[in-house]
């Protein structure tokens, strides 16, 4: 529906770019605009800003922001992209659907890294606690009484579960425990391939997947001329969640 609605506007702005040699792309509602500086002074740039914000509301009653709206400038010569405001530039970086690129590297943005981490931490600690809650229940020695938290110094500590938290305890030991070995091991199985597989992956099973895509097609695309780190940074990550459990087995 926003491919359809946007048809007018795509068509306006494709033109009004080529005009300056440059390219427009769009996906869904993130645009982007890339103008040789070479065919457009700084000056020109701010009001060609300001013609497209009046067009999107002319043409689809939709209000671009101009607190959200960057102008950007790379320079060759230091291999480095600027912010401009009114009185100065500052270093800065391009990020475009997930991807951020700040003149030398292309890189994950800091909020999608960021999701798989908070992801990754959520799910290797759920499945720490099933794992031990089963090794528990098999052993027949029940479920802990005591909850490990931090203190107000940072420091962890173990104290007795109150009501809640005993009843958390008690329902996650029962449902690991009476777990099959197949249900478990199939569990066990999407968390290796989430969060701490390094290799084997499939196309499309996880974020590990998705950044080696990535890292392919940017790097067929930009030929060499710029460091490409998407996949080093998801398996920074994973290497970090397999600390996190104990090191890796002969499976993963």
């Amino acid at each position: 529906m926003a491919n359809i609605y946007m048809i007018k506007f795509d068509e306006l702005l494709a033109e009004m770019i080529d005009k300056f040699n440059g390219i427009y792309r769009r996906y869904s509602d993130d645009f982007i605009i890339v103008i040789p500086q070479s065919d457009m002074a700084y000056e020109d740039i701010k009001v060609l800003k300001n013609e497209i914000i009046a067009k999107s509301n002319e043409i689809n009653k939709l209000e671009i922001e101009h607190s959200k709206t960057q102008l950007l400038s790379y320079s060759k010569k230091t291999k480095s992209i600027y912010k401009y405001n009114d009185k100065e530039r500052k270093k800065s970086s391009l990020s475009y659907l997930g991807f951020s690129f700040d003149g030398v590297s292309v890189s994950l943005r800091s909020n999608s890294i960021y999701k798989f981490i908070y992801r990754s931490k959520r799910t290797i600690n759920k499945y720490i606690t099933y794992k031990d809650a089963r090794e528990r229940f098999i052993k027949k020695e029940g479920p802990t009484f005591h909850v490990k938290k931090y203190n107000n110094h940072g420091i962890k500590v173990y104290r007795l579960a109150n009501r809640t938290e005993l009843y958390r305890k008690e329902r996650i030991y029962m449902i690991a425990g009476t777990m099959s070995e197949q249900s478990f091991g199939t569990y066990h199985r999407s968390v290796v391939r989430q969060c701490l597989a390094l290799f084997n992956i499939e196309p499309r099973s996880s974020m590990l997947a998705y950044a080696k895509k990535a890292q392919k097609e940017f790097q067929y695309k930009t030929r060499g001329k710029y460091r490409v780190v998407i996949q080093k940074q998801v398996e920074k990550q994973i290497q970090r969640n397999q600390r996190k459990v104990g090191g890796v087995d002969d499976e993963w």
